[in-house]
This record gives C-alpha cells, structure tokens and sequence, in this order.
C-alpha cells in the first residue's frame, strides 16, 4: 500500500494531467475517433468526480480506495479496454436516455440563461471594465429588481429609473441592462 499522498497523487496524475495533454493533442488530429475517445472519458470522470462529492466521505472510510480509483482510471483510459466506452454505453447512456425528459427542462433553463443577451453584455462588461463593475452591475441589477418588486406589491407605477436606456453610451457600466 502507498502513502495516502502517494495514492492521491498517482490518481489525480492518472485521472488530471494525462487524459488533459492527451485530449489537447487529440482535439489536434483531423480524426475523431480519438476526441470521441477523451470526450466519453470526461463524462465519465465527472460523474464519477460528482458522486465522490457526494459520497466524498464514504470513500474516507474505504480501504485501499486510492490505488482501486488509480486502477480503474487506467482501465478507463486505456485505448485497448475502451472501458470509459463501456460504462458510458452501458450504464451511462441508458441511464440518461431514460430520464432525459425529466432533465432537459433542467439543461434548458441554464442554457437560455447562459445565452441570454444580459448575460453576454455582463460578460463584455466584466472583460471592458473588470470584474469589480460587473459585479457592482449585478448588485445595482439586484437592488432594482428588490424596488420594482416592491413598488408592483403596492400596485404603483414603476419607477423611471427602471426603464432600460434606448441607446446606452457603450463605456457604461448601465448597458448592461438594455436589450
């Protein structure tokens, strides 16, 4: 048996350093058999790099838990048993395609959000003026809303400020909030 640190280590290098290099040179290749190869792995990995969050200290209490979790990365990795392959077409997959129509309204609502315009104009903003502005954007966004909120409970007109600006100076911080 290893070091606790030893096991660790051997892993994340396995697990991390490896399939990372490997995956760059693969996205390199005009083929695709390799990217689909570190593609399934990923998945696989981070599935199983979920359930260990989860059950992170379950997995404390396993003996020899490292040096099984390097093993079974090998065996992930390796060209010749195609096991990242395996378990993603065998319980994976079938997993997802069962219940994908209880996940995908899930996935649709972050995806609208991360496509959102507002969330591009953040983006620009944070990468023009800093994260300090975007964030102090996000919180004037956030105090706004508290008062639109409040004014609609009280059946009041919304305030002026509220209405996003028709054509904003694009150095603003406030462009965020036009459309």
């Amino acid at each position: 048996m290893l070091s606790f640190g030893l096991s660790y280590l051997a892993c994340y290098l396995a697990a991390i350093i490896y399939p990372t290099y490997a995956s760059f040179k693969a996205v390199g290749t005009a083929h695709t058999g390799d990217d689909t190869h570190w593609l399934t792995y990923w998945v696989i990995y981070n599935v199983l790099t979920t359930a260990e969050t989860f059950l992170g200290g379950f997995f404390a209490w396993v003996p020899f838990y490292y040096e099984a979790k390097f093993v079974f990365i090998i065996w992930l990795i390796a060209p010749q048993t195609k096991g990242a392959q395996l378990v993603y077409e065998k319980y994976l997959k079938p997993f997802l395609v069962k219940h994908a129509s209880k996940i995908d309204p899930v996935f649709a609502s972050a995806e609208s959000v991360l496509n959102s315009q507002q969330l591009g104009n953040l983006a620009k903003l944070a990468e023009t003026h800093g994260p300090a502005v975007a964030n102090r954007a996000i919180q004037m966004a956030a105090e706004q809303a508290a008062k639109l909120a409040e004014q609609e409970k009280r059946g009041g007109p919304a305030p002026a400020y509220a209405a996003a600006p028709t054509a904003p100076h694009a150095s603003s911080p406030h462009s965020f909030f036009s459309k």
